[in-house]
């Protein structure tokens, strides 16, 4: 017996296999970089206009990483196969280090005094970097996939 296909999944589906989907990929590919410039920024110069910058574009690409994310997960019938692709486990912990890296930046910007701010700035910088790199790296596949299926 088939399952029924929930209306959810049917928009999903749309949207991800659809034209939208690689627009928000690319919005979120240009905000990666926006993120990544002024995050070296703020190491390099520590100033507060890119620390405060830098968390705002963060929270926009973290936010529009956990929708992508989702909507991948809703669009998929067997939720539990969801888990079982190394790429969507990939993408859950990227989106896990994402969090913890902004975070770690907000609270290290507080905090900017203490001693090791240093040493947190370059960590949740690289966590961020590492985002970065691995959404580049994965946008071939994307691009690949909507544009020639």
């Amino acid at each position: 017996m088939e399952e029924e296909i929930s209306s959810i999944q049917l928009i999903t589906n749309r949207f991800v296999n659809g034209k939208s989907y690689l627009i928000l990929y690319t919005c979120l590919l240009c905000l990666t970089v926006l993120d990544t410039i002024l995050g070296i920024m703020y190491v390099l110069y520590d100033k507060d206009d890119f620390a405060i910058a830098t968390i705002f574009t963060m929270t926009i690409v973290t936010i529009l990483i956990v929708v992508e994310v989702t909507l991948r997960y809703l669009e998929t019938r067997d939720r539990k196969m969801f888990f079982r692709n190394c790429v969507n486990c990939l993408d859950v912990t990227v989106i896990c280090f994402g969090i913890v890296g902004l975070v770690l930046f907000i609270a290290g910007f507080d905090h900017r005094d203490t001693v090791g701010e240093d040493v947190a700035d370059i960590f949740d910088n690289i966590l961020l970097l590492g985002r970065s790199i691995y959404m580049f790296i994965r946008s071939p596949e994307i691009f690949h996939n909507h544009l020639f299926s």
